[in-house]
């Protein structure tokens, strides 16, 4: 069997068209739903379809070569009805195929321009045509009078014609130059030959449907139904709207997403527009979103922090991720050379020291949240047909998570040196439980024993001042080891969120429909336990009550409800630990609890982790069983 294959992959006089498989089959038609006894699956083999007792050789061509007018699918009949000979020939045309298209690939790779954005400024010079066609048709007559109109139009394609054939590139840069700058491209590059070529002949055929439409007053929908979908656009008037900048998909996603989400996708969404800039959402192929995310993935940690705003009376500094990223680049590069140099060093050192030294970066597990979030922002602009989760590989704009971790497996290799020490560490935050150690030496502290000074609740009390202030700096650290919540959560509780229940003495989290919580799950009815009765803390909260009081802690708003100044005290008690943190007192709890034998989803909804199903949300009260075993 003869076999034309071109040096870009594509084979000629041998392309068979088949026809469409029934509706709910897969695009190959060998994957059809199981219908009476057919078996489902590859029944005849890899890019093996069947058709009339013919064999056919079917593959989809990939997303790189069909921008550039490749079909979607090569559809060859190998002329056998016999399946060994099918095989045969298969395997065959499937090596030319794809040695055709690797040299395809490579040639694209060497293209200055990258081909989604010339194919999506080509698809907005379409729009901006049609466009101009239906308002001038929609205008008032005085306004388009259609003589100089066409004198205007024949002369432009007369010009451009003659600029085809004396090969003068430099003609396109006026017509698609101003796009080229929006969608993020160079103007210059439109004037390269690969460019300019199909700018031209773009042109070209706009002006003739322009004279075809200005003429006989055809609906410029219709008449140009071809060029529409050429270029990815339906024949409709609201597929031509401008497509969506990235600034507007970071205010859509952001208007879509819940609350604790809003703040993660403005923050992805600053570094987008730093490193993109503000060009249309749907200019953004996926080896750019590599390029982004591995960006994300080279910060340093604490980024964006030092822009000193915090301070009393400053106005702070306008802090650039690229600039941060690059200065520790620097510093990483000066010290991995300084210790390379040591001789008298043994590996092993040189490896510790360059743990230790170098500037830590984001962890891989937070830019799987910066991805997701990017996704979001993506997804606002350009819908879930092409940004969701059951798309080829091939045809996504943000990579999967399977993906991004193969991707993140080739950067880590890049990021050591010859001989296998490190030139990038993350030092990940490991929380660990408090240690019987360390909630001993909490609870021995002058907040609980007595301080000598109402304002300093650090200082040792004294035989003459001893000041044991029930506050939120004496509660909440109790609280949060015998109930599990978080420091936010208790420090916006009311006074009325506490109440019996069942003649139990319990807190309502999040009973407030305001409240910031982190997820819905965090609402829940937990007892308060017998420690805490034991310590006053009924007589505590029946003290406020009396006097009118709305705050559990009114010291602290709940509209600006963070965990600074305990964290602040601790550290001066000398309590502070990156692994036994104040949010590692959550972990204790639960661990403690583990122990005790008590199941994993009573532990998770005393957390507010758990996400119960249906019957546990609507139709059974899932908090009795917590009440068990407290008493008053």
């Amino acid at each position: 069997m003869k076999k034309h294959i071109l040096p870009n992959g594509i084979a000629v006089n041998q392309a068979a068209i088949l026809p469409s498989p029934p509706t709910g089959g897969s695009q190959t038609g060998s994957h059809r739903p199981v219908r009476g006894s057919r078996v489902s699956g590859r029944k005849w083999g890899l890019h093996l379809v069947r058709r009339n007792s013919i064999f056919y050789f079917r593959r989809r061509w990939p997303e790189k070569i069909r921008c550039f007018g490749a079909p979607e699918f090569l559809s060859v009949s190998l002329r056998t009805q016999i399946l060994s000979e099918a095989v045969k020939r298969s395997a065959a045309l499937l090596s030319d195929v794809e040695a055709g298209e690797k040299s395809m690939l490579m040639e694209l790779q060497d293209t200055p321009v990258n081909s989604a954005r010339i194919q999506e400024m080509l698809k907005e010079l379409v729009r901006q045509a049609f466009v101009r066609m239906i308002a001038r048709q929609e205008s008032d007559l005085t306004i388009g009078n259609p003589a100089p109109y066409l004198s205007q139009i024949s002369a432009e394609s007369d010009r451009v014609r003659a600029a085809q054939k004396a090969r003068d590139w430099s003609v396109a840069l006026p017509f698609a130059g101003e796009i080229a700058r929006k969608n993020g491209m160079d103007p210059d590059d439109v004037a390269a030959p690969a460019v300019a070529r199909q700018v031209l002949a773009l042109i070209r055929q706009l002006n003739d449907l322009s004279l075809s439409v200005e003429q006989s007053f055809d609906d410029p929908l219709n008449a140009g139904r071809e060029i529409l979908l050429g270029h990815g656009i339906a024949t409709t008037r609201e597929a031509l709207k401008p497509p969506m900048l990235l600034s507007e998909a970071i205010e859509k996603a952001c208007t879509e997403a819940p609350g604790d989400v809003e703040t993660k996708i403005r923050v992805i969404g600053k570094l987008a527009l730093a490193f993109f800039g503000d060009i249309p959402a749907s200019a953004i192929v996926l080896e750019q979103s590599f390029e982004f995310l591995h960006m994300a993935w080279m910060l340093p940690k604490g980024w964006g922090k030092a822009h000193g705003c915090n301070r009393h009376g400053q106005l702070g500094i306008e802090l650039c991720a690229l600039d941060e990223i690059q200065e520790a680049d620097v510093i990483d590069a000066k010290l991995v050379a300084e210790i390379m140099g040591l001789d008298t060093m043994s590996i092993p050192d040189k490896r510790r020291r360059l743990v230790q030294e170098l500037k830590p970066r984001l962890t891989d597990g937070y830019l799987f949240v910066q991805r997701d979030m990017f996704n979001r922002i993506l997804r606002a602009a350009l819908g879930k047909k092409r940004v969701g989760r059951d798309i080829d590989d091939e045809d996504r704009v943000v990579p999967s998570h399977a993906q991004l971790n193969n991707r993140m497996r080739a950067w880590h290799k890049a990021q050591k040196s010859p001989c296998g020490l490190p030139m990038r560490v993350s030092r990940p935050k490991r929380r660990m439980s408090w240690s019987l150690e360390h909630v001993s030496r909490l609870l021995r502290s002058p907040i609980y024993f007595g301080t000598s000074s109402q304002t300093q609740r650090s200082r040792k009390a004294t035989a003459q001042k001893r000041y044991i202030i029930r506050d939120a700096i004496y509660w909440v650290p109790l609280i949060m080891i015998t109930m599990g919540v978080r420091p936010e959560e208790i420090l916006q509780a009311a006074v009325k969120d506490i109440s019996r229940r069942d003649s139990i003495l319990c807190i309502y989290v999040g009973n407030e429909e305001d409240a910031h919580l982190k997820s819905e799950q965090s609402r829940r009815i937990l007892p308060i336990p017998q420690i805490l009765l034991d310590l006053g803390f009924r007589e505590w909260v029946v003290a406020k009550l009396k006097a009118g009081e709305t705050w559990l802690f009114p010291e602290i708003q709940p509209d600006q409800v963070r965990g600074r100044r305990l964290r602040n005290l601790l550290k001066t008690l000398k309590l502070n630990s990156d692994r036994e943190d104040i949010y590692a007192m959550r972990r204790t709890l639960s661990s403690k609890l583990m122990q005790l034998g008590i199941d994993t989803g009573t532990r998770q909804k005393i957390l507010g982790h758990l996400e119960g199903t249906t019957v546990d949300r609507h139709y059974s009260d899932g908090n009795r069983p917590l009440f068990n075993g407290v008493h008053l």
